[in-house]
């Protein structure tokens, strides 16, 4: 019985220790700037959104984005992937390189894809 006692407490152990040390999603070290400038034909209004070290994954943008032109400077370490809808779904619609800037982006962009695994 002794025996069974110490063989599950070792197991138990090391099943704790694998659990305990689950990694967080990476996230891209730096910002991510979009900004964008919606042509109404009356007051074009000028919107930007920051992200600070945006999280890997898909991320939507809440912001008016048809009808519109604008840029995007990423000053991450990694790609960062654009969609023209929401979810990331659809055709890849331009990739902005590591510490680069895309300017006079026309046409929408409904979400952003992040995958900081494949930072260099």
């Amino acid at each position: 019985m002794r025996k069974c006692l110490i063989g599950f407490g070792a197991f138990a152990s090391a099943l704790a220790l694998s659990l305990g040390s689950a990694v967080p999603a990476p996230a891209a070290t730096g910002t991510l700037k979009i900004s964008v400038l919606i042509r109404t034909g009356v007051d074009e209004p000028h919107l930007t959104k920051t992200f600070t070290n945006p999280a890997d994954g898909c991320t939507n943008l809440g912001l008016p984005w048809s009808n519109s032109t604008g840029s995007v400077a990423n000053q991450t370490g990694v790609i960062v992937w654009l969609y023209p809808g929401r979810d990331c779904q659809g055709s890849t619609y331009e990739a902005v390189g590591p510490h680069s800037n895309l300017e006079e982006h026309e046409g929408g962009v409904g979400s952003f894809l992040v995958d900081a695994s494949a930072a260099g």
